[in-house]
Formats: C-alpha cells, sequence, structure tokens
C-alpha cells in the first residue's frame, strides 16, 4: 500500500473515494456531529501553540479576505452579522452591558487629546453638513415649522411650576425636585413620569443659585376649598372685600376681552350685600342680583342669576381666614335675616345658575367722581324691583366709599379674588427680591389655571402699570444735571439736593412702558436708526392670526379646558361660537400659540439660506406686535435683505431690475390648486366699516387696478394730474361693478371697456399717486386679492401683506403709521389725550406685557451715545446707602456709563473711535473666560482702572447720538 500512495495518481484516486465515504458517514447526524468535536478539540489543542495559532489567524484572515471580495458574500455576512447583534441586544442584560462597554471605551479613548479633537471636529463637520442640508432645502424647512407649531405648552417645570414646550425642557431627577419643595407635594409637577425644569431653572440651578420663580419663594397658590370651587363672576364680587371697577368689554365679533380705562378700587361693606340675601334658601334657591356703582345709575355694572347658598357658604368659610380677620370682618346676623316675609322669593331652574351675563357695554364711566348723577342725598344702598313673578335684588355695596389706592392697599388683589386666594396672603421670600411683574408672570404661566382669567388678566396689567410708573418716578429722582462742582457731602445734604437741577424727564416717565406714547417713540428712533446705518430695507411684511382657523391652537384650548385632544376633523366640525369661546377664555393660550408661530416662522422661513428668500440671504429685521380691533395680535415687521436691488426713480434700469425681484417673491395671483384654494381666502379683501372712508373710499385701495405686468409707478407732474383725474374716476367706476369673485376679462378688453390706451391708463392711475407705488401683476378677477408670499402663505395659514420698499419717505410713512400707534390710557396721566384714553386694551395684549413677550424686536441691539455738552448730560447718581460711605468732598457721585468707559479702554484700542467702541464691544464685570457671553470670543481685555473687561461682538450694534443740526447749532454739530 505505501509503495502504491507513491504514485500521484494512486492518491488521488484514494481522496476521492475517502472523500465520498466520509461525506456518506457525515450524513449520519451522530457522526457528523463526533467529527466536528474531534476536529474542534484537535484544534484547540494545536492553537496552544503560538506558532501554529499566528499562522491559523493569518490563514483565516486571507480566507475571509479573498471571500469578502465578493460583494454579495460581503453584503449576505453583514446582514447576517446585523441580525444577530439585533438578536442578541434584545436581551436587556446583555444591551446594558455593551453600552456600558461601549461607554467606557469611548471614554477611555476621548482620554487622548488628539482623539478627542479629532471627534469634535468631525461632529461640527456632521453637524454643518446636517444643518445645511436642512437650512437649504425649502420642504424640510416647511416640515419642521409645522413640527414647531404643533407641539403643546403641557410641561411643567419642577422649579416655577409654569407650562412650558418640550424644546424648552430639560430632564431632572426626584431628588432635585424634592430639594426644591421641601415641605409640598411634588407629584403633580411630573409629566409622562418624568419630572423637567425650564432652561431659566435649568441654568440657574446648575449654577448653584435658587431660581427666583421658583415656587418655594413663596409662590404657591393655597388649595381652593370646596365652598370656593365654581362660583360665578358676581358671586365672588359679592364676598369680596374689595371691588375692582373696570370696563371690561367685548372686542370684535369673537367677543374677546378688553378693558378701557383704568382700574377703580372700591371697599366692598359685606352688611350691605347681606340686606340682598333672602332669608329662606336651600341649595337649589336662586336670585337675581344687580351690582351698580350707585343706586341711583340705571344701568347695573353686573347682572347675574345668583346662588344665595353658594354665597352664604362662602362668606363663611372666609370670614375665618387671615385676610378677613385682618379686616376685621365677621359674619352679620343680617345673613339670615335679610328679606322680609312679605316678599317672594324667586327660585327659577337650578341650570341658571351657571348662566350670567356682565351687561358692561352701556357703563359711561367707572371713575370715581364728584360729577356723578344723583336724585338724592341718602339714596338707598339696596332696593328690590318687582316685575310680574320675579324678583330682582339690585345693591351697590361700594358707594360712599372711599376709593383706595392700588398701591398702598398692599392686599387688594388677595381681597379682590377671593376665589383665587382664599383669603390667604403671600408669604414671599424677602430674599428672592420679587417685583409684582415677577409674580404676575409666574402666576400666569403656572399648571393651575386659576389665574388665567380674562378679570384677571386686565386686573394684573393695569396693577403692573401703576407699579412701573411708580418705580420710573423714583429712577427720575436719581436723575440730576450736574453743573460745576458737586460732591457726595453735597448729596447727602437735603437743602442742597433741592438747589441741584432736576433732570425734566417727565413725558420719557412711560419710556418702559410698553406700548406708551414715549416707549414708541423711543422705538421710532431705532428704527431710523437702524435706517440710517443699514440702509433701506426690504421689504415690509404683516402677518395677522386666525385662531379659529388653526386646529392645531384650537385642539390645544380644548384640551387645556376639557382634558381632550380634538382630532383636525373634529375642530373642522366645531361651531364658530364653541371656538370663539375656547379662545376667548385662555388669552394666555393664544399669546404662547402666536409668539412661538411667530418665532418658528424666523427660525424656519424667514432667516435661513433656504427660506422664503432664497437665493437671497435675510440680513436684519424690526418688527412690532399689535393688537387688531378684535383683540388678537398681528405683527408689523421690516426685513432687510442681502443684495437686494435698490429702486431710484432716476435710473429706469433699477426698475426692471426691482420689478424683476418683486416678481419673484411676491403675487397677487388666483391660484386655484388644491394646496392654495383655502389659504388664499385669508387674502380676499372684505369691505367693512373699518376700512371705509366717506372721501376716499376703502383706505387699504382695493379694488387695485389690473396690471398687463408689474411696474414701479411714479406720481405726474402736477401740471398734467387734472388731465387725467376724470378718467381716473371712470376706471374706479368700472372697478367698482366688479365683484370679489368676478371672471376674467381680458386685459385689452378692459382697456376696451374703459375707453383708454393702455398709456392713458398709466397716465390715470399716476394722476392718483402721491409717492411712487408697486403695482403688481394683475387680473380682473384677482383686484381684491392682497399681495403674498406665496411659500410663507402656505406655512403661516392666516392673512400675509407683503411689500417692497421703495424711498425713504414711504418707509417713514410706515414708521409713523405702524410703529409709533400708541397705546391706551397711560398716556392720559401726561398728555390727558381723550382719544388714547378711549382705546382698549385686549386681553391677549395684557398677556403679552405680563408675560413678557416682547412687543418690539430687531436683529440688532440699539445704544445712544450721549454727545451733549458735559454740563448738559444727564448723570445717574450712585445710590445714598454707597454716598454714605463714601468721601465727603469725593466728586465720584454718578455710575460709570459708555463714556467713562471709553476713557478707561484698553491700551490696544487707543486708536478706537468713540463709535466703533460702542458698537464693537460689550462690557462685562466678570472676564469671559469665567463667564461666558453671548455673540463674544473666548478672550477679553480689562479696562485701565481693573473696573471691568470688554469683549468683542460677532454682531455690531446700532448707534444713536444727539445729531446737532449744522445750521441750527453749527459750534456743536462739528464738535460732535
Amino acid at each position: 500500500m505505501r509503495r502504491k500512495r507513491e504514485h500521484e495518481e494512486f492518491r488521488r484516486t484514494e481522496a476521492a473515494k475517502n472523500a465520498v465515504a466520509q461525506k456518506l458517514q457525515r450524513m449520519d447526524e451522530n457522526l457528523r456531529q463526533q467529527e466536528q468535536q474531534r476536529d474542534a478539540a484537535g484544534r484547540v489543542e494545536r492553537r496552544k501553540d503560538s506558532i501554529y495559532r499566528e499562522a491559523d489567524k493569518e490563514r483565516d484572515r486571507i480566507d475571509h479576505s479573498t471571500r469578502r471580495a465578493d460583494e454579495a458574500y460581503r453584503d449576505a455576512q453583514n446582514e447576517r452579522n446585523r441580525m444577530e447583534h439585533a438578536t442578541r441586544r434584545g436581551n436587556e442584560d446583555y444591551r446594558d452591558a455593551e453600552n456600558e462597554r461601549n461607554r467606557m471605551e469611548h471614554a477611555t479613548r476621548r482620554e487622548d487629546e488628539t482623539f478627542k479633537q479629532a471627534e469634535q471636529q468631525q461632529n461640527t463637520i456632521k453637524k454643518a453638513i446636517s444643518r445645511h442640508k436642512a437650512q437649504t432645502n425649502f420642504d424640510i424647512l416647511c416640515k419642521s415649522f409645522h413640527c414647531e407649531i404643533l407641539d403643546q405648552p403641557k410641561w411643567i417645570c419642577g422649579s416655577c411650576g409654569g407650562l412650558w414646550y418640550r424644546s424648552s425642557m430639560h430632564p431632572t431627577t426626584m431628588e432635585v425636585v424634592r430639594k426644591l419643595h421641601p415641605k409640598k407635594p411634588f407629584a403633580h409637577l411630573k409629566v409622562d413620569g418624568k419630572y423637567f425644569l425650564c432652561g431659566t431653572c435649568h441654568d440657574l440651578l446648575k449654577s448653584g443659585d435658587v431660581p427666583r420663580l421658583c415656587m418655594s419663594n413663596g409662590l404657591y397658590f393655597p388649595p381652593i376649598p370646596h365652598q370656593l370651587q365654581s362660583m360665578t363672576s358676581l358671586e365672588e364680587r359679592l364676598v369680596a372685600l374689595r371691588l375692582p371697577f373696570a370696563q371690561i368689554r367685548s372686542l370684535g365679533s369673537d367677543r374677546q376681552y378688553g378693558i378701557r380705562g383704568g382700574v377703580v378700587n372700591v371697599p366692598n361693606d359685606m352688611d350691605i350685600v347681606a340686606k340682598v340675601i333672602p332669608r329662606r334658601f336651600d341649595e337649589t334657591s336662586t336670585v337675581q342680583v344687580q351690582l351698580k356703582r350707585r343706586m341711583t345709575y340705571k344701568l347695573p355694572y353686573m347682572f347675574e342669576t345668583i346662588r344665595p347658598y353658594k354665597v352664604f357658604h362662602a362668606a363663611n368659610y372666609l370670614v375665618r381666614t387671615e385676610l378677613y380677620k385682618k379686616e376685621k370682618v365677621f359674619l352679620s346676623s343680617d345673613w339670615a335675616n335679610s328679606v322680609s316675609t312679605d316678599t317672594v322669593e324667586y327660585i327659577v331652574n337650578p341650570s341658571d345658575a351657571t348662566q350670567s351675563y356682565t351687561d358692561i357695554e352701556n357703563i359711561k364711566d367707572l371713575s370715581i367722581s364728584d360729577k356723578a348723577e344723583t336724585e338724592d342725598n341718602d339714596p338707598p344702598l339696596t332696593e328690590t324691583l318687582m316685575q310680574e313673578d320675579q324678583l330682582i335684588m339690585a345693591v351697590a355695596p361700594g358707594e360712599g366709599m372711599r376709593p383706595l389706592s392700588l398701591l398702598m392697599d398692599l392686599d387688594a388683589e388677595e381681597l379682590s379674588f377671593p376665589s383665587i386666594y382664599c383669603g390667604i396672603k403671600r408669604k414671599l421670600n424677602p430674599e428672592a427680591n420679587l417685583s409684582y411683574s415677577d409674580i404676575a408672570k409666574s402666576e400666569l404661566r403656572r399648571f393651575d389655571p386659576r389665574c388665567r382669567r380674562a378679570d384677571k388678566i386686565l386686573y394684573s396689567y393695569r396693577l403692573v402699570q401703576t407699579h412701573r410708573i411708580a418705580s420710573n418716578i423714583n429712577i427720575c429722582l436719581r436723575k440730576k444735571k450736574k453743573r460745576g462742582i458737586v460732591t457726595v457731602g453735597n448729596l447727602l445734604n437735603k437743602q442742597c439736593v433741592q438747589s441741584l437741577i432736576q433732570h425734566d424727564d417727565g413725558y420719557r416717565l412711560l419710556s418702559n412702558i410698553v406700548n406708551s406714547p414715549s416707549y414708541l417713540e423711543e422705538k421710532k428712533k431705532d428704527v431710523m436708526a437702524m435706517i440710517r446705518q443699514l440702509g433701506l430695507p426690504t421689504f415690509f411684511i404683516t402677518t395677522s392670526a386666525a385662531e379659529t382657523k388653526w386646529p392645531e391652537l384650537i385642539s390645544m384650548l380644548h384640551n387645556r379646558k376639557y382634558g381632550t385632544v380634538l382630532t383636525n376633523e373634529e375642530v373642522s366640525n366645531m361651531k364658530f361660537d364653541a371656538k370663539a369661546d375656547l379662545i376667548r377664555h385662555n388669552p394666555i393660550g393664544c399669546v404662547m400659540a402666536y409668539d412661538r408661530r411667530e418665532k418658528a416662522m424666523d427660525r424656519f422661513l424667514i432667516k435661513p439660506v433656504g427660506g422664503i428668500f432664497h437665493p437671497y440671504v435675510h440680513q436684519d429685521f424690526f418688527k412690532r406686535k399689535e393688537v387688531q380691533q378684535r383683540g388678537s395680535i398681528h405683527t408689523h415687521r421690516m426685513d432687510w435683505i442681502k443684495d437686494a436691488p435698490t429702486f431710484d426713480k432716476e435710473n429706469s434700469l433699477t426698475h426692471q431690475a426691482c420689478c424683476e425681484f418683486i416678481d419673484e417673491f411676491i403675487t397677487c395671483k388666483k391660484d386655484e390648486s388644491d394646496d392654495m384654494k383655502e389659504v388664499l381666502a385669508y387674502q380676499i379683501h372684505n369691505h367693512s366699516h373699518t376700512c371705509q372712508d366717506k372721501r376716499r373710499g376703502c383706505r387699504f385701495g382695493f379694488p387695485i387696478a389690473p396690471m398687463r405686468t408689474t411696474r414701479i409707478l411714479l406720481p405726474l407732474p402736477a401740471n398734467q394730474v387734472k388731465q387725467y383725474k376724470e378718467q381716473f374716476a371712470k376706471i374706479k367706476e368700472k372697478l367698482a361693478t366688479f365683484g370679489r369673485h368676478a371672471e376674467e376679462i381680458n386685459f385689452d378688453r378692459f382697456l376696451e371697456d374703459v375707453d383708454l390706451t393702455e398709456e392713458n391708463y398709466i397716465f390715470s392711475i399716476r394722476s392718483n399717486l402721491k409717492i411712487p407705488k408697486v403695482f403688481l401683476r394683475r387680473g380682473t378677477h384677482e383686484i381684491y386679492i392682497n399681495a403674498y408670499n406665496k411659500k410663507l402663505l402656505l406655512c403661516w395659514r392666516a392673512n400675509i401683506d407683503i411689500l417692497f420698499v421703495l424711498d425713504p419717505y414711504s418707509c417713514a410713512s410706515y414708521v409713523v403709521n405702524y410703529i409709533s400707534k400708541s397705546d391706551r390710557g397711560v398716556s392720559k396721566l401726561l398728555r390727558q389725550v381723550s382719544k388714547e384714553i378711549r382705546d382698549e386694551v385686549s386681553a391677549q395684549e395684557a398677556a403679552c406685557c405680563l408675560l413678557k413677550i416682547p412687543m418690539t424686536q430687531s436683529s440688532r441691539d440699539v445704544t445712544f451715545i450721549n454727545t451733549n455738552r458735559p454740563d448738559d448730560r444727564v448723570i445717574f447718581v450712585k445710590p445714598a446707602d454707597e454716598l454714605e460711605k463714601m468721601d465727603p468732598d469725593s466728586c465720584d457721585i454718578a455710575l460709570k456709563g459708555i463714556l467713562e468707559r471709553y476713557v478707561v479702554r484698553p491700551r490696544a484700542l487707543d486708536n478706537l473711535c468713540l463709535a466703533d467702541y460702542v458698537a464693537n464691544y460689550n462690557f462685562t464685570k466678570v472676564s469671559s473666560s469665567l463667564r461666558k457671553q453671548i455673540n463674544q470670543p473666548i478672550t477679553s481685555l480689562s479696562l485701565i482702572d481693573n473696573s471691568g473687561y470688554i469683549t468683542e461682538r460677532t454682531t455690531s450694534r446700532i448707534i444713536q447720538y444727539r445729531r446737532f443740526g449744522l445750521h441750527q447749532d453749527p459750534e456743536n454739530f462739528y464738535r460732535e
């Protein structure tokens, strides 16, 4: 056999026979497993030899590499490995162990500084690529916008208790929340089984500080006892010790609430109220009550059907609370014996107890006045009106009472709203140093909705205004004009202080009162400064709210009130009155939703490279929120677009460039496609009493003259206007015959109907112009359609208006007409302008101010540089406690400002002028290496006197200064 095996052919034949035999044997499962076990054991034994083991690894690697060269084999192996790994990770223990192993391996690798920097750079590049991809694709941006507005503020902060959106929240632990609320239950702060903190509270806690608005600082609401639950407005007024008289009115078609004038704080005599309550009553008894300011007035302040049982038990509970005891209020026996036995008790259906109304439309004057009409010297404080078979009680418990100041009456708010505060005084933490505006903001944001009532919102708004005005007066007393040498000793001498020139800042007293005349005057100056330094804005855009048409908003409001989320179909099937009721009773939710929608518009539609202005880049903006007559918010904004064409009426080439640019972003096309048909309805103008003017018709210019192409028309010379005026009147008459849904007529046929050539038609239109104006390409069926941007309208889904700004005069007109519209009421303190007093403040506007949502906003900070002579500059005197610690002969009496810090700027900036210093540098008391600043580099420079540091900004400020006139004051003009 050995000799035979020496032959190659024999060996091959024998090997083939053995292979066949082995194959037949391996068909037996038991034999095959035994063979595999022998081979495995033999290989294990052989691999104990390091030389064999290395050689075996190399053979396996080469064999594996050879097989993986085949793409099909490689894909199959990858899929097999993926599935095996997924199967193993289905085991929770395996998954946790693998995650921990990966985490430790990654932490070990990141100890290598080179690896860490490389990873950071790689992550930065990945995020930049992802962000660039998202910001250049409008479809992705549009989806992101809609995802953003679909979120609801249902996440509760475990510190301040406010309702926030998920993107504003940070997860936290139960131990953190327990530490914040050691004496109060906090389980109700959990959302989806977890605790969260809002961004502000999270950052403060991370730095080791307790948030100022943390509920543990005395901001907890007391629990509402059953006696005070589900009280009607008049029932609450009858048991309140303060009557906050105010003119609260319904605004517009959806009847949102608004306030006119101020709030008069009148004490309530509960003994007088007791005379209204019948002697015999049970839980089902009701009686109609009129609450009057004076019994001689014909119309009541409030008129409701009340439940005597509810009023009696509420009063019985309240007289035992701390504030009522402090006011020395007792429950009179008259509560049980107020009506004689011969009166007929008027009992109506118990369901009437939930139906009430407040007749306030006809109240002429809610302020206490000596000129009020009276009929006798001692009018009755209660009276009974018998009308057929019903009994109506009238009461004026505040008549004859002296109104109390809202500032001096420290318990006025708690005594005015017993169903909210339950007769318990707030116990604020003095170390938190909370202002009333902080308290109001906290209460309105709270997950407990008890303060979201319209009357409470409007009351808090007026109270916040009162506190701010008082604070501003105190600040003004510290402003002086420094003329001559003034020492610390002079300021500590009261007689000497009186002789100093007080700064006359009366009108500017209200400059930080939102929407006051002086506030808007400051904002108008900011806009003018932006126009001077940035040039003309490109677009003027207005966006309005359509609350009843936004299903995500109605669903959120319904969820907050009833605890159920509605589908879009269910929202569309709701009646208008039901939607209006949700909007009317939750102005906070409406304001928060509008603000989020507006921020999402800026973030996803306006600012990104791929937004609505693609391929142009958005550069800067200024915007102002304003309230419509129906009480809802809309926004006016000016936007600067980089490299946009500029109109020059003397250069005809710019006309064509501007028209092409306008056609790219603005249209009035009547688009009948499915996605546009619904939203285009928002753009069709409907004439109403608010837009009609007796002399010139519709103040918005509808119907607008049709045009074959987009044109920029200039006013005609004065000597040609009269020639074409009659023809323009003929055009207006023809347009008036077209309805809002008129059929399209060929433009040439339209010219035939008005019997004009196209040239004369253009001249006729120009005869009515005072300034250059853009006329869009428009058919006769589009004369009632307002200009819009298609992309913006599809996303915003409410009325918008977009205009191309042509010249400084038209832009200034926008500023005057929109930005400087003044608010309500507060100007009365200094200007006594009756028209201003008559304007209402809606609940949504009040909510904006209380939540500190900016009513005006811009992309640039604006800073004023006082370029007056030193003797004419207003200085801010140091606080008295600081002056008392100083040398009496010291002249260092003023707080340092921009000019003083510029003088001690770092030596490296000696060649920097004042304007560049103010525009491009920020001052901080702490080095930026210790305190990270927004929009600033890591390094900072120390001032020469070591009083602080300055850091360079990435976005320069807009600067304002005195701007002396060359002809009026040439000396100061050149000095400036």
